[in-house]
């Protein structure tokens, strides 16, 4: 048997080379096509740029496998193609094309639709021997790379140009503005120069005018403090004969006096009294316009200083066949920021306005409701006569009857003047309106306290029998230097039996005779001849023997400023002059179990 030949990779080399796979491994992007541009041999580097599969696209149309991409309105790379395959076929020669977009479609599995590209083809004829195209070698170079940094570099050279435009422009306007700046410098130096002199008698005027409201400033303060001690004065000496008018017409009416005796002690007490409240009127007005008078904001509770208000106003709308009512309920944990007295005096003053200018019969009706910007609306509406329009300008000014003097009404002016002043001091308002019924309609605005839960609970007893029954219920010691005054009190306290007084008008005998009596209650009187009530007061609570009894001060000093002052240092309570005969009996009938109580 005969052996057969050996054969290896270098023997087959010999019998001749394998043409497609050299052509197909060829480093360049080709592809061969028919005249009809049909695909029958393409490179591995022309699939791997255009992400196609051999086996996908051999055989098939040229322009089946690269279509134009269907989002690109301006795509041309099939038109443009076209037509130089065409020219190779007619002119039998190659046909080299300007760079073309031409996108390329993506498979499937990597997200479908096209890529942008940008190529450099160039297309070739290979002719038979009788000179006709038998195919045609499309080749082309991927330049999109090269395509999109010239596209930046592009948008960088515009940017840097239209920046360099915009340079000169601004170097230019700058240029200008130097320009006119340095000739407005040149005028101010001149005008500086020429001011020098005007600046020095400027800078002179500005220090005598500087000295002058220094001394104004000086004065000003110094007023204020003289307008405080003038108050003060004027509060004691305008009080402390009242205190006598006031007390013994109130002693009188203790009395069994005859009926027309009776009438005579009422028209003084009833005297008395509107010359005390035009007293108290006038100094609040001017401590208000000096900025002397103290204000305690505190939450105060509405519906408590309604209750209040309306139980010290009933007798005078009982006399005068008024009826009060309230449009809601009365409010419960209402609560707004104010001085309660100084509230509940703005209160009382609209009431009683609207009681004496009420008809028989009126009605006054009570709103409280809580408005939109925090704050709390009490509106007093009454029935009445109403404000003439043509008076409204002078409604709250000081003295300004607004013609109820016509109608015989008694009052001062004051009372509007001064709730208006009131409210506004405590950060609330006064306004007035005309009541669509007729008479009218005064609201306080005051500042919401929605924070503060407040029971405003003061209960003291009144048991004048039990106490007429007492057997030496205690010692009061009397320190009042005013002769008048003690005889007033030693009359007040002859409807208390089993009280002993003890009077002195001196303070320092008054220090010895606590610590030997030790009373049951100091009545202290502050203007003394030797020593202050102040000093009584600190001494006493300085003394070890004498510290623990109280002291209620009496006296007409009824600025804020007089009665912080005694509180502050020791004192049980602070009572003015005139005095309410019944506040001083509640303050004996309160100390006088002093002793027995704290035992």
């Amino acid at each position: 048997m005969k052996s057969k030949p050996f054969r290896g990779p270098a023997t087959d080399a010999l019998l001749g080379p394998d043409f497609r796979s050299l052509f197909e491994s060829a480093p360049g992007l080709y592809l061969v096509l028919t005249p009809t541009f049909d695909i029958v041999a393409v490179t591995n580097s022309y699939l791997s740029a255009t992400l196609t599969r051999r086996e996908e696209i051999l055989g098939r149309w040229l322009f089946d496998v690269f279509p134009d991409n269907p989002d690109d309105p301006k795509a041309t790379g099939t038109h443009n193609l076209r037509s130089s395959l065409e020219a190779v076929l007619r002119e039998r020669r190659s046909n080299s094309m300007a760079v073309q977009k031409y996108d390329i479609r993506r498979p499937e599995s990597e997200g479908g639709g096209f890529e942008e590209r940008f190529w450099s083809p160039i297309n070739v004829p290979s002719l038979d021997e009788n000179g006709d195209v038998m195919f045609i070698i499309h080749r082309v170079e991927d330049v999109t790379e090269f395509m999109r940094h010239k596209e930046t570099e592009g948008a960088k050279l515009q940017t840097q140009q239209e920046r360099l435009a915009r340079t000169e422009s601004d170097l230019l306007q700058r240029a200008q503005e130097i320009q006119t700046a340095n000739q407005d410098l040149a005028r101010l130096n001149k005008a500086l120069s020429e001011s020098e002199a005007g600046a020095k008698r400027l800078a002179a005027e500005l220090s005598k005018t500087n000295e002058v409201l220094a001394k104004a400033k000086a004065a000003a303060e110094q007023a204020n403090a003289a307008k405080s001690e003038f108050l003060s004065r004027m509060s004691h000496e305008l009080r402390t004969p009242l205190n006598s008018i006031l007390g013994f017409a109130q002693v009188l009416e203790l009395e069994g006096l005859e009926e027309r005796q009776k009438e005579c002690v009422e028209q003084i007490t009833k005297g008395g009294r509107h010359l005390l409240k035009l007293i108290n009127e006038v100094l609040d007005i001017a401590r208000i316009e000096s900025g002397a008078i103290a204000m305690s904001l505190e939450p105060v509770d509405v519906g408590n200083l309604l209750n209040e208000a309306f139980a010290l106003m009933k007798p005078a709308a009982n006399a005068a066949n008024v009826v009060f009512s309230v449009s809601s309920p009365m409010p419960r944990s209402v609560f707004v920021r104010a001085d309660k007295q100084r509230l509940l005096q703005v209160l009382l003053n609209l009431l009683s306005n609207s009681v004496k200018y009420n008809f028989p019969g009126g009605n006054v009706t009570i709103t409280v409701e809580a408005t939109s910007s925090d704050q709390i609306a009490i509106a007093v509406a009454d029935t009445g006569r109403g404000i003439d329009s043509t008076k409204l300008s002078t409604l709250f000014e000081p003295f300004a009857r607004l013609g109820a003097e016509a109608y015989g009404v008694e009052g001062t002016g004051l009372g509007l003047a001064l709730s208006k002043r009131l409210a506004e001091h405590m950060g609330g308002l006064l306004q007035y309106e005309e009541n669509p019924v007729g008479g009218s309609i005064f609201t306080i605005l005051m500042a919401a306290d929605k924070g503060q839960q407040h029971h405003l609970e003061v209960q003291r007893q009144f048991h004048e029998t039990s106490l007429r029954t007492r057997q030496s219920a205690g010692t009061i010691l009397l320190v009042e230097d005013n002769l008048s005054n003690v005889q007033l009190i030693e009359r007040v306290l002859e409807t208390r039996p089993g009280v002993d007084l003890v009077v002195t008008m001196q303070g320092r005998m008054g220090l010895e005779l606590a610590k030997n009596h030790q009373p049951s209650l100091i009545l202290l009187d502050v203007n003394l001849p030797d020593i202050t009530g102040h000093e009584v007061l600190l001494q006493l609570k300085a003394c070890k023997e004498t510290r623990n009894l109280p002291v209620i001060v009496t006296s007409a000093d009824a600025t804020a400023k007089q009665i912080e002052k005694m509180m502050s240092s020791g004192a049980t309570d602070y009572l003015t002059k005139p005095l309410e005969i019944a506040r001083l009996l509640q303050a004996v009938d309160e100390f006088m179990g002093y002793e027995r109580l704290t035992a």
